[in-house]
């Protein structure tokens, strides 16, 4: 997806030399943003785990990555990794039996990440994606099994969403200068031709030759669902080493492994989208993925207006009515690819897709009125009653009035 880019909390201690130092507490694993990278996050979490020393590279390029001073308590080792992918921020944070098995987990997370990344970036011409993206109509390009999987996920995602989320909306992107620095609208005569070029009908997939063919002129970005299945494939790494304790967030597409210790869940805190530093609400996850899209971190201004970089792939327009819709599911592609399609569809029909989901919860802001679905009702907690109240609990979701 198209998706603000999410850091959590503040940055201290910044040098000269473009590092930060932060001594945390137990209760404070970690408490950083890179602001200058990515923007402020629309999740933050509100009880990390163990107290470490943490050095962060800002502004450092894409694959970097950082290592923290692990700490041993309770029998057990706690250790944090941080590197630049996929334009973003990601920390992985883990528990285990002791250091070596952590840091050799958390090394292999990093790698699965990495890998994503070089077959899924559109803006590195010699990966995998650039490849199908640049091939002949009809022709068979060979893939990686994961970008394989991707693809079929975009597919799946596109009809469950009536195109909501589609992943050829590539053209609109860039006629609206998310890539570049073309700061215009668009004509109404170059919005209709980007407009036939976006259909994910076109991608046909061969799972015996584990290759690709685009039927007709179409460009892919998996954007939308590329971040979100590698913190999957990462959580997946972490399991197998073991770990059983842990939280990814890769620029606010966060997986929940258990819980942290003597905690019950992790607490996330959802911002307020008008004012970002407050939070409005806080939702507890285990074992499960949560993640936010927003237009309004991510735009650009034209003509003295703000338009958002989440674009509704059926009208080739920026979404004006929404500002911000968060979901909770059991995998983090899962929860990326749903908030942005949510977040396309509007309130009425983006909650009338997750409430017929199994497992899959939601929250969505309009200006004036926030919607969230049934299940969510016991598990969220509304921590700015000054802005908020509950005006309507219904059978199938909660209504708050919003007076931001």
């Amino acid at each position: 997806m198209s998706k603000t880019n999410w850091t959590h909390n503040i940055i201290e201690n910044l040098s000269d030399t473009g590092h930060a130092t932060d001594l945390m507490t137990r209760r404070r694993f970690l408490n950083f943003s890179l602001k200058a990278i990515t923007g402020m996050s629309s999740l933050v979490v509100l009880n990390p785990f163990v107290r470490v020393l943490q050095r962060v590279l800002v502004n450092q390029p894409p694959g970097l990555t950082t290592n923290s001073e692990g700490l041993n308590f309770n029998n057990d080792y706690a250790g944090m990794r941080v590197l630049y992918s996929m334009g973003t921020l990601v920390t992985i944070q883990a528990i285990g039996s002791s250091k070596k098995v952590v840091e050799e987990a958390m090394e292999a997370a990093v790698y699965e990440i990495q890998q994503v990344e070089a077959l899924m970036s559109v803006q590195n011409p010699e990966s995998q994606l650039s490849a199908v993206n640049k091939a002949s109509l009809h022709e068979l390009i060979p893939v990686d099994v994961k970008l394989l999987e991707v693809a079929e996920a975009s597919v799946k995602f596109g009809h469950l969403t009536d195109g909501a989320l589609d992943v050829t909306v590539l053209p609109l992107m860039q006629l609206w200068g998310f890539y570049d620095t073309k700061n215009q609208l668009p004509d109404s005569k170059k919005l209709n031709s980007a407009l036939k070029q976006v259909n994910y009908h076109a991608i046909k997939i061969d799972r015996k030759k584990s290759g690709l063919t685009l039927t007709s002129r179409v460009q892919l970005d998996f954007g939308g669902i590329a971040k979100g299945y590698a913190v999957d494939r990462a959580v997946q790494i972490l399991r197998e080493y073991g770990i059983r304790s842990a939280l990814i967030d890769a620029g606010g597409d966060i997986y929940a492994l258990g819980t942290p210790p003597d905690k019950e869940a992790w607490i996330i805190g959802i911002r307020n989208p008008n004012k970002p530093q407050n939070i409005f609400a806080t939702v507890g996850i285990k074992d499960a993925a949560i993640a936010t899209s927003g237009n309004y971190e991510r735009y650009r201004m034209i003509d003295g207006k703000r338009y958002g970089h989440l674009i509704n792939p059926r009208t080739g327009l920026p979404v004006a009515n929404m500002l911000s819709t968060t979901v909770v599911a059991p995998t983090t592609m899962q929860a990326d690819a749903l908030s942005t399609a949510s977040f396309v569809l509007g309130s009425k029909e983006g909650l009338e897709l997750l409430q017929d989901m199994q497992k899959i919860e939601g929250v969505l802001v309009e200006e004036k009125q926030i919607l969230v679905t049934h299940g969510l009702k016991k598990r969220i907690k509304v921590v700015n009653t000054n802005e908020l109240k509950v005006v309507e609990s219904g059978i199938k979701n909660w209504f708050f009035k919003a007076s931001w």
